[in-house]
């Protein structure tokens, strides 16, 4: 009886994901320019993820943000981005991305922020819309 009840316990137990890295506080986008630059995918928009974090104690230790997207209509990636600004004070992060929706309505993007020392914080999510005369 008491090794059945062992089992099934161990069983039971869920690995939850420990992060050591910095929290993103808030995320959100703005469109800086519609279909005005290019990727592989063809003509697209430029737009800027504004991530605020908890605390960013200097820009030497951040690494970059690890983003992975996925498109509504199908297809997805994940890369670090390195190409950062980064406002200490305002404990901001901004990428700029130029990004084609093609047949998407929006794109899913989930970050995290990169340490050097290979610490990385807890995922944060949004939705962009795409918009109205977008690519």
């Amino acid at each position: 009886m008491i090794a059945f009840v062992l089992i099934v316990g161990l069983t039971q137990c869920k690995k939850e994901e420990t992060y050591k890295g910095t929290k993103i506080e808030n995320m959100k986008y703005e469109v800086s320019a519609l279909n005005d630059c290019t990727t592989s995918a063809g003509t697209g928009s430029s737009i800027e993820l504004l991530i605020t974090a908890e605390s960013i104690p200097s820009t030497e230790n951040i690494y970059g943000v690890k983003l992975s997207y996925l498109f509504s209509a199908g297809g997805n990636g994940e890369s670090i981005v390195r190409d950062l600004t980064i406002d200490i004070l305002k404990k901001e992060l901004t990428l700029s991305r130029c990004v084609t929706f093609g047949s998407s309505s929006s794109i899913s993007y989930e970050a995290q922020i990169v340490m050097k020392n290979g610490d990385v914080g807890p995922p944060a999510k949004l939705i962009l819309n795409r918009p109205s005369g977008a690519n």
